[in-house]
């Protein structure tokens, strides 16, 4: 894990390099041009002066930009620093077996399905995680630890970017209904490992990434979203809910 938040620092510093150089570049070159427009150019007073009011307002302004992003750099590099130190204690297998037979268990309930033929609800269940965090992954460009254990709080992935930290619930959905408890419970886990990763990496912002993978029609779908909305309107965290399809996560990562 520590290589990981080394390759990202390295990441991050050029990025800043990236930003500062085309700034100092544009200032240089503007101040270039507008000595030769001084020294070689007709200009009438008017022109003259707004010519002078250009010069004394642009570098005001584009020291201040780069103050901004100077300021911004320094606090999320302080952030960061002791990236180094958070070690990931890995779910142990019979936690994540603990969970999975619970989803499991749900799911099998509202699909009235018998206990004898769980087998392939539960292997279903855990291609639909696996895909939904392959497609997280894309998006977000950087890898996701899996199966995370925050002193007792558990997630499904977690990735850090900058002064955020993401943890990562799925949720595989067969109805357009989540019961208010677990949505309860899922944000006093959020809010509960956020503050343990704030104890190493001071002045970071914990933030819940749910993953809810469905196989519901356009009108079920709708009626969840709405719902999940209602749920999430005043939170002690910020949310980000991603629906995803079963069928079609499959298309993108499993089938030729």
């Amino acid at each position: 894990m520590a290589k990981r938040n080394d390759r990202s620092l390295l990441n991050y510093l050029s990025s800043s390099k990236n930003y500062l150089i085309p700034v100092v570049s544009l200032i240089a070159i503007i101040f270039f041009s507008l000595a030769i427009v001084l020294t070689f150019a007709t200009l009438d007073s008017g022109q003259r002066l707004l010519l002078i009011a250009c010069i004394i307002i642009f570098p005001i302004v584009s020291l201040s930009f780069c103050m901004w992003l100077i300021l911004r750099n320094s606090r999320e590099l302080s952030v960061s620093k002791n990236d180094g130190q958070i070690v990931w204690q890995i779910m142990l297998p019979e936690a994540q077996r603990r969970k999975l037979n619970v989803e499991i268990t749900a799911l099998a309930t509202a699909l009235k399905i018998p206990k004898q033929q769980r087998s392939d609800l539960c292997s279903a269940y855990i291609v639909a995680e696996d895909l939904a965090l392959r497609q997280i992954e894309q998006e977000v460009e950087r890898p996701i630890v899996r199966h995370v254990n925050i002193e007792g709080a558990e997630f499904d992935g977690v990735f850090v970017k900058r002064d955020v930290v993401t943890f990562i619930d799925t949720m595989f959905m067969v109805s357009p209904e989540v019961s208010p408890e677990k949505i309860k419970n899922l944000l006093k886990k959020v809010e509960f490992g956020g503050k343990k990763i704030a104890d190493i990496r001071k002045g970071s912002k914990p933030r819940l990434l749910l993953a809810i993978v469905t196989q519901l029609d356009a009108d079920a779908e709708a009626k969840l979203r709405s719902s999940l909305i209602g749920k999430f309107t005043s939170t002690p965290v910020d949310v980000d809910i991603r629906l995803l399809d079963f069928e079609g996560l499959q298309r993108v990562f499993a089938a030729d």
